[in-house]
């Protein structure tokens, strides 16, 4: 029997087996028939067969690999990019970002977005192609891709709460509350109230961002009558008092974010504030050094809160307790603009007693280290040294 004949006997046997309902038999049929004709006459073949899988068996799986194979074969085949656009928005756990962008050109000429599922459809697609380049660390890729899913769909609320951290990564703060204030508007304010606190928390953010001081207080308020205690309301909070300079509200804020934060950072973080809050604005000293004393207590690798307990003896003119600080700090893993500060605190107390020697030698150190120490004529003058040494940790903190 010729390849011809072969052919017709198979069309044939489609006929009967489509008739019959014997769709495994069909497909069969089809498949084997798609290996006798040449490419340009297999996609027909296979695009039956693929049809049969998607719409009588609904085994999309084996449609994917019909459709996989047509694509190897016409690249431009719109059944199959069509099926495999769906595939992918559907899907579950991440997807290839290669297929999406392979796909994207596809989509985006689709002309027929009048049709209200088509437009979800699309619109899904450019959210689930933003969230593979968020995974893949492009998020300047992923924003044109919800922006372009929210057009189609404003209602997205997974683009909506993806695309909202991207513009406030960029301080785009109008375009950041537009999408806030509309997570809500969906929402109604309800929902898991750890996520609608974050919420209100990060408007809070845009708000502070855009200069509106009361409305950005009243969403962090928001927040913590949410959920009490809330992290980052409480920090943002701090960063309205601050603003204000309510100096005795925002040590109160910090004490609630040092017993309330289950991440070490932001305590450490509450810690060291208090303590610079305590030691520029309240002139609490000895409770600055107890708040640097606990930020060290979580975290001892820190060159420049030891530095600030050295600036505070100096101060103080406790010059034991500065060589102290100075050694401790020297002891640490530092580099060298944090070795220069600290050997310059080493001299000024070895000069301070006396000790002529111990001090040349720590201030010649310090000059090798960094050399904007060269800036200090000596460091006899136990004021100039703190003030250049006050002045090194307001630049660098």
């Amino acid at each position: 029997m010729g390849l011809e004949d072969r052919v017709a006997a198979a069309s044939k046997l489609e006929e009967v087996y489509r008739a019959r309902g014997d769709w495994s038999s069909c497909i069969r049929t089809l498949r084997r028939a798609a290996s006798l004709v040449p490419d340009t006459e297999r996609v027909d073949w296979l695009s039956r067969a693929a049809l049969i899988e998607v719409d009588a068996r609904h085994d999309r799986g084996a449609a994917k690999e019909i459709y996989d194979q047509i694509l190897t074969l016409q690249p431009d085949h719109g059944a199959a990019l069509r099926f495999q656009a769906e595939w992918l928005t559907s899907a579950e756990g991440p997807q290839s970002l290669e297929s999406f962008e392979r796909l994207e050109s596809f989509m985006a000429d689709r002309d027929d977005l009048d049709d209200f599922d088509v437009r979800l459809e699309v619109s899904s697609f450019y959210s689930k192609l933003a969230q593979a380049y968020l995974e893949a660390g492009r998020g300047d890729d992923a924003v044109p891709r919800f922006e372009r899913a929210l057009e189609l769909n404003p209602a997205h609320l997974h683009s909506l709460q993806s695309v909202a951290p991207l513009y406030f990564e960029r301080k785009d703060w109008k375009n950041a509350q537009k999408v806030l204030r509309q997570i809500l508007q969906l929402t109604g304010g309800q929902g898991e109230p750890a996520q609608v606190a974050q919420t209100y928390t990060e408007l809070g953010m845009v708000e502070r961002g855009l200069g509106h001081q009361d409305k950005a207080q009243k969403r962090f308020t928001k927040a913590l009558e949410i959920v009490p205690n809330h992290v980052g309301a409480l920090k943002g909070m701090a960063l309205i008092l601050e603003d204000r300079q309510d100096w005795t509200t925002l040590l109160n804020v910090y004490n609630n974010i040092i017993f309330h934060a289950p991440v070490e950072a932001d305590v450490l973080a509450a810690y060291l504030i208090k303590g610079r809050i305590l030691d520029e604005k309240l002139n609490r000293h000895d409770k600055a050094a107890s708040h640097y004393e606990g930020g060290l207590a979580i975290k001892p690798n820190q060159p420049r809160v030891v530095l600030r307990l050295a600036e505070l003896a100096l101060r103080r003119g406790d010059w034991q307790d500065a060589l102290a600080q100075a050694d401790r700090g020297l002891a640490l893993e530092i580099d060298n603009r944090d070795r220069a500060d600290l050997l310059v605190v080493r001299a000024t107390a070895h000069a301070a007693q006396g000790e002529s020697d111990a001090a040349s030698t720590a201030f010649a150190e310090a000059r090798a280290a960094d050399s904007a120490v060269a800036s200090l004529a000596s460091v006899d003058d136990h004021e100039v040294v703190r003030e250049f040494v006050a002045a090194r940790l307001q630049a660098n903190p």
